[in-house]
């Protein structure tokens, strides 16, 4: 089998992400905060189109929000809860109307998020306090958004799919 030149290159969309984390290791340089959730948010979020990744950077956002609200009142439930299986049952019921009010709002594309960030402050390790973990998860992943949008924006944005590609009048 032959290959071709351009069987392996390196994409445009492959290099902006990598940049967008880049940018988001550096910014947690100099600021507080986890610089995990924010590259994982920017690897997420761009995509190949600038529209595609507003999409995603709305989705995720709505699902961090809705998920980090959810997160806190149902870990600082859980706090008072001392059997064990009646912990896992609100993890159940929670993740169960998370999903529930995404819907009612009409915010599908921000379940998967939401319900990821539900848990993610509903299974920590150690004990800390909900509300401001959920803060900090959703001003994290914000960051790494916000810098994945912008590198799309920026970096030799994507042309709209369907737009012609000629030049000029």
């Amino acid at each position: 089998m032959k290959l071709g030149k351009t069987d392996f290159h390196v994409g445009m969309r492959n290099l902006k992400t990598a940049l967008a984390i880049l940018f988001c290791l550096l910014l947690y340089q100099v600021i507080p905060g986890s610089a995990s959730y924010a590259c994982i948010a920017a690897l997420i979020v761009m995509q190949s189109t600038l529209e595609e990744s507003l999409e995603q950077a709305r989705n995720r956002i709505a699902g961090i929000a809705i998920g980090g609200v959810f997160g806190a009142l149902f870990s600082s439930a859980n706090l008072l809860i001392r059997v064990s299986f009646l912990r896992i049952l609100a993890v159940s019921l929670g993740v169960t109307l998370l999903i529930f009010l995404c819907n009612l709002l009409g915010k599908r594309g921000a379940i998967v998020m939401g319900c990821v960030t539900f848990l993610v402050i509903m299974l920590p390790d150690t004990p800390q306090n909900p509300w401001q973990y959920s803060l900090l998860c959703v001003i994290d992943n914000t960051i790494g958004t916000v810098v994945a949008v912008l590198v799309n924006l920026l970096i030799r944005p994507p042309k709209k799919s369907g737009q012609n590609l000629k030049s000029g009048p």
